[in-house]
């Protein structure tokens, strides 16, 4: 599990730097600012299933037994399907299409906070909690 956890972080570092590229590359209009944005679009969606496929299995396990981390995976749960429902429309909507600066800018900036947040959000209680748990029960 501290392996998937070590990838997890690096994933995050990556897609955050890919996402200022974008920002850097004004906004996704230039094809560079394109080419980036669909290397997030793409690192984005690996980084969830991996997510799914490789930690979310065995904590699911851990929280048969344990109502605190049951919920929180339940949480994360909610709030991965409305990151989703955003990305999917964001890349959706700026799929080869024209981009206005505008509204690029606040819809970009959305989705940065969004999966900023999440990330934020998972290294800090749930990366977290497992470690802690552990040493707690020996």
């Amino acid at each position: 599990m501290k392996n998937s956890f070590a990838v997890l972080r690096q994933q995050h570092i990556d897609i955050q730097a890919g996402l200022k590229r974008v920002y850097d590359a004004s906004m996704g209009e230039t094809n560079t600012g394109r080419q980036d944005l669909c290397a997030v679009r793409d690192m984005l969606f690996n980084h969830f299933n991996f997510e799914e496929s490789e930690l979310y299995v065995a904590l699911k396990t851990y929280a048969e037994t344990d109502q605190i981390l049951k919920r929180l995976l339940e949480s994360f749960d909610e709030e991965k399907v409305q990151l989703i429902e955003t990305m999917l429309e964001f890349f959706g909507a700026y799929d080869g299409s024209e981009v206005t600066c505008f509204r690029f800018a606040r819809d970009f900036g959305r989705l940065q906070h969004l999966v900023s947040t999440r990330f934020r959000r998972e290294e800090t209680r749930l990366f977290t909690y497992l470690p802690r748990k552990t040493v707690k029960s020996r």
